[in-house]
């Protein structure tokens, strides 16, 4: 089995685990500005981009709603892409 190294996002407890496989991770990320989760988003999406994990920020107005037709066929089409990397 793998084992868990640590790295810049350590403090989030998040680590990478390395063996025989590799693992790439890319983040899609959909918040709106006034949700309480808010700060804590931007947060990790911070600790990402200095990570240099592939991320794709989508802001969804001001107010927590979910994501309408048009944003679902966004996000569907930014899972499809993921194969093609």
């Amino acid at each position: 089995m793998g084992r868990t190294l640590p790295c810049s996002l350590a403090g989030a407890g998040v680590g990478f685990l390395v063996g025989f496989v590799a693992v790439r991770l890319a983040v899609y990320s959909a918040a709106a500005k006034k949700s309480p989760h808010a700060p804590g988003v931007a947060i990790l999406a911070a600790l990402l981009r200095n990570a240099k994990v592939p991320l794709t920020e989508k802001s969804i107005g001001d107010t927590p709603r979910e994501l309408n037709s048009d944003e679902v066929i966004e996000l569907a089409r930014w899972m499809d892409m993921l194969d093609r990397i």
